[in-house]
């Protein structure tokens, strides 16, 4: 599990990489999850993996990485 705060943060920047120009476009989306026993409870995690395109790499992504 992630920390809520890390989780945000990515949340964020998809957000500013489909909002903000150059606007990124959508390439796939990948769906799955996972079965995970915690004491004796089983949980079911799901999450989604956004795959993001653009035509020129915008400026922001070079300032974060």
């Amino acid at each position: 599990m992630r920390p809520e705060a890390e989780i945000q943060a990515a949340m964020e920047l998809v957000n500013k990489c489909l909002s903000e120009l150059p606007r990124g476009h959508i390439i796939g989306i990948e769906k799955n999850f996972g079965l995970y026993n915690i004491g004796e409870h089983q949980v079911i995690l799901q999450y989604l993996i956004y795959n993001i395109g653009f035509d020129r790499k915008p400026m922001y992504l070079n300032q974060e990485n």
